[in-house]
């Protein structure tokens, strides 16, 4: 999933949906968006850098996720 945040561009986010170019099947596919998923979105997308949507390293989400499940004493931490 990390990967795929990472890889949302602002052309990619239309009127109908998301836009993904090539999924795990090999064929492009529109998702529909929430209210909620719309908005989070619109509002990335102003502050865009370089179209990217989350600029973030690989390792900034890593990291997050990892804090997270620390403080929520999910699973094992690695």
């Amino acid at each position: 999933m990390l990967f795929e945040l990472r890889n949302i561009h602002t052309p990619y986010i239309l009127e109908s949906g998301l836009h993904i170019g090539i999924t795990r099947n090999g064929h492009p596919s529109l998702i529909q968006l929430s209210k909620r998923s719309r908005a989070i979105l619109d509002e990335r997308a102003k502050s865009a850098k370089d179209n990217f949507v989350f600029p973030f390293k690989k390792n900034w989400y890593r990291n997050k996720w990892d804090k997270l499940k620390f403080i929520l004493k999910f699973g094992n931490v690695v």
